[in-house]
């Protein structure tokens, strides 16, 4: 995972990079948008795709007082398992 744009208040955005030989950046795009369905697909979280700078990027926004830290280790739990489904 390669962080693209820290938040200084909300949203931040980061890039899926697939690490197979020969990879391209259009490579890098796909595996970032399938991450983001597979997340959405599982119901815990759902993460809108963006471009920026020219590369697709996961936007990710937590922007309700009530999101806990159990929140967000589901969350970060959910993508790890979507990232080990592979490619």
């Amino acid at each position: 995972v390669r962080i693209m744009s820290e938040p200084r208040l909300n949203p931040g955005s980061m890039r899926f990079v697939d690490l197979r030989d020969g990879s391209s950046e259009a490579h890098h795009d796909a595996l970032t948008d399938e991450i983001s369905r597979r997340v959405a697909e599982g119901g815990e979280a759902f993460f809108s795709n963006t471009t920026w700078r020219g590369q697709r990027c996961m936007r990710v926004s937590v922007c309700n007082w009530q999101t806990g830290d159990d929140d967000v280790a589901r969350t970060v739990a959910a993508v790890r398992h979507a990232m080990r489904q592979g490619i």
